[in-house]
């Protein structure tokens, strides 16, 4: 736990045009009144998660209501990521 609050500190490098689509594409839904969805798929290590909670901390600061879903690269069922959101 204490190694997750360190990253949690930690500048983020790397990601800032993954980061300004994501944040364009939050304000193109409030403005049309639309919803959104966007996959981050990669290897595993490589950020994903990190770039999820930068995006959803920004979303929520916003107002803006956020739901995830997550993926099994094995024996899941094809819909498995809908599961949680759509609980």
């Amino acid at each position: 736990m204490i190694r997750e609050r360190r990253r949690a500190r930690a500048d983020f490098f790397g990601r800032a045009r993954a980061i300004k689509f994501m944040r364009a594409l939050l304000e193109q839904a409030y403005e049309e009144d639309a919803g959104a969805m966007v996959l981050v798929a990669g290897e595993s290590g490589v950020g994903k998660s990190r770039l999820k909670r930068e995006v959803w901390g920004y979303a929520v600061s916003e107002g803006f209501r956020t739901l995830e879903g997550q993926g099994v690269s094995n024996g899941a069922h094809p819909f498995h990521i809908w599961r949680e959101v759509l609980k």
